[in-house]
């Protein structure tokens, strides 16, 4: 009886190997928490509907969950990986469907404050101006940094946008516009 090649079991081996990387759960993959796949197939669902766009917080809160903010960067980080997943993620970048319309407005008036080359205003100034706590500003500022929009700085704010800010939500730069038809969940449009 023959002998079998030497080189076979080493190559039996790497494909074993390549074929165990490319399975669900295994080695790299991203595994989702199960409210975070809900969110994302409610997502992928919804964005198959003509010029629905609706954002992630939106999308927990027309399921029922509970605002969460790391149940958000979970889905978007899944999304940035996976942009393939739906033509929304390819031409608007996943970065889009992160924030509340709350932190893209904020997102807006940080940047128009930038680019106006106006003093940083205080935690306190900004707060006013939206109508918050400083405490609540200082939640939804924290998120901004963990989304990758802000960077913590040695300002009055004590914050500033992270470099690459304004690519960071692609072509939109935090544009929405919420449609609520009667007998329908809520959509978001650009």
């Amino acid at each position: 009886m023959r002998k079998p090649p030497a080189f076979i079991p080493p190559l039996m081996l790497a494909f074993a190997a390549i074929a165990a990387l490319a399975m669900p759960g295994i080695a790299g993959a991203q595994v989702l928490s199960d409210s975070a796949q809900e969110v994302v197939e409610y997502l992928l669902q919804d964005w198959e509907r003509q010029f629905s766009s609706t954002s992630i917080p939106h999308a927990i809160e027309y399921m029922g969950l509970a605002a969460d903010d790391e149940l958000r960067i979970e889905v978007v980080e899944h999304l940035r990986a996976n942009d393939d997943l739906a033509r929304n993620l390819q031409w608007w970048g996943a970065n889009n469907y992160l924030f509340s319309n709350l932190e893209k407005r904020l997102a807006k008036y940080l940047i128009y404050m930038h680019d106006r080359e106006v003093s940083t205003p205080s935690a306190g100034e900004v707060a006013t101006v939206f109508g918050l706590s400083v405490d609540e500003l200082r939640r939804r500022l924290d998120f901004m940094v963990a989304g990758g929009f802000l960077q913590s700085a040695d300002s009055p704010l004590g914050y500033e946008l992270a470099p690459g800010f304004r690519r960071w939500a692609g072509p939109l730069q935090h544009n929405f516009h919420t449609v609520r038809i009667e007998g329908e969940a809520p959509l978001d449009v650009w």
